[in-house]
């Protein structure tokens, strides 16, 4: 995965996004436990290579959203923040189940969550919380894995589904889904038929 988030890296750098000048560096494995650890759940190990490349956004409020996304959905919560978020939105005011972890958001209300429930069968896929778009409070999945997100998130570059103008992403929103639709056979947010909602 590593090599991937590399890549994604490259194209970013490529297009001068302007989201690498606000992505923080990538924290160490001993830190992102030592967070994890106080609140009492356990991430798969891609979300640790996730943050070991880079932090996420530490103050999204504060910076104009079309300058942070570099996918659909995908302006990345600092480990800090989504910590702050699940202890807020899942564990305080129960906007979600505790079997989900905040990874990123658009800025605007809608959330990819991680399945922590290791006995669901979905451990590690990704949910997106989006009332208006799923037209309910349930999550719908999205991405298979966090692997399947970032192969599927470089795929969009490599293919044109993503792609950046005046630093900024753009997408071609058929071709995302024809991709992301190959690379998550288990995810029902990219099916063609709407009553998988």
């Amino acid at each position: 995965m590593k090599q991937a988030l590399d890549q994604i890296t490259s194209y970013l750098l490529k297009y001068d996004a302007y989201v690498l000048e606000i992505l923080q560096p990538g924290i160490s494995e001993a830190e992102i436990k030592t967070q994890i650890d106080k609140i009492g759940i356990n991430l798969p190990l891609s979300v640790y290579d996730l943050y070991k490349w880079r932090n996420g956004i530490r103050d999204i409020y504060e910076n104009n959203f079309s300058r942070q996304i570099f996918f659909d959905f995908g302006i990345f919560f600092s480990l800090e923040s989504a910590i702050d978020l699940y202890k807020s939105d899942s564990i305080e005011n129960k906007y979600w189940s505790r079997s989900y972890f905040p990874v990123f958001t658009n800025g605007g209300g809608d959330f990819l969550l991680l399945n922590i429930d290791e006995l669901s069968g979905e451990w590690g896929m990704i949910y997106l919380f989006s009332p208006a778009i799923n037209l309910s409070i349930d999550p719908v999945s999205i991405y298979d894995s966090i692997e399947a997100m970032v192969d599927s998130i470089l795929l969009c570059y490599n293919k044109g589904a993503y792609f950046f103008e005046n630093r900024e992403l753009l997408i071609d929103t058929n071709l995302e889904f024809e991709i992301c639709e190959q690379r998550n056979p288990r995810s029902l947010y990219w099916k063609d038929d709407e009553s998988n909602f």
